[in-house]
């Protein structure tokens, strides 16, 4: 076991882990980064791909928000009225068409393009959570009802890190695969990258000459592959979250249906 840093907060969040069997005479190993938290990677889609500013990122998260708290309304009134498992399939539906819609992300895209998917996503998630918090713990006694709470919300947490976790780890993988491919075209013989590098060339030609628009332009050219690889990635995990939640359909039907109407929450938080 050996003793390891956070590469942000540093000495201040040390823990151990196992170290490496195998040990390098001229290199140093250790980790690089940590499993990213909740929403790390908003500010890598909407800052770095699209440009946006943290105003314009906040305008377009925030509605996520709002649907959640709207449905979150609905949902507290219905639960006792309407089968917890019925609003649970239709969450896990609306929540894959939603995530389907971001898997249609462009460098182009209008911040409206990417606010209703992030409103419906925000009521599919409160229709999902709330009537499953609620159904996991339906069929037990007031006595095992803070054991179960517990053990629920701590396998919630840990079925978040390990998909925050795969999830991280298959994008930093494709944007790799995804960068390797668009590459392999960029060479003197490809006649459109070359059209695209004229054309950066030709843009800066004004600003900064003609001999060092010349030295720039393959380098705006490759941060631009960078940037469509990324992108590319992201789109391959939406379309990938939209998959496994139609797949989670059939299991709602494995939770037993309450032999009692539950009462509606008194308040929704």
């Amino acid at each position: 076991m050996v003793q390891l840093k956070h590469p942000k907060y540093g000495a201040t969040h040390e823990t151990y882990g196992p170290g490496l069997p195998i040990r390098f005479s001229n290199a140093k190993a250790g980790l690089k980064d940590w499993a990213s938290d909740y929403g790390a990677d908003n500010d890598k889609i909407y800052g770095e791909l699209l440009g946006y500013s943290a105003v314009q990122s906040g305008m377009a998260i925030s509605p996520r928000g709002i649907g959640s708290l709207c449905m979150m309304l609905v949902v507290g009134r219905l639960i006792g009225l309407i089968d917890s498992r019925f609003m649970i399939f239709c969450g896990f539906i609306i929540l894959g068409f939603a995530t389907m819609m971001f898997g249609d992300l462009s460098l182009s895209m209008a911040p409206r393009n990417i606010t209703f998917p992030n409103v419906i996503s925000g009521a599919a998630l409160a229709l999902i959570f709330v009537p499953l918090s609620t159904l996991a713990v339906a069929t037990l006694s007031n006595r095992e009802m803070g054991n179960a709470t517990g053990i629920y919300n701590l396998m919630r947490n840990l079925g978040g890190s390990i998909g925050i976790a795969m999830v991280t780890t298959m994008l930093a993988r494709n944007a790799q695969s995804h960068q390797v491919a668009m590459v392999a075209h960029l060479t003197p013989y490809d006649p459109v990258s070359q059209e695209r590098l004229a054309s950066i060339a030709q843009g800066l030609t004004p600003a900064l000459g003609s001999v060092a628009a010349s030295n720039a332009a393959p380098g705006i050219l490759y941060q631009t592959t960078i940037q469509q690889a990324t992108l590319m990635a992201f789109v391959d995990d939406f379309r990938l979250l939209a998959i496994m939640c139609f797949l989670c359909i059939p299991a709602v039907f494995l939770f037993r249906k309450p032999t009692h109407h539950l009462p509606p929450p008194a308040g929704v938080h």
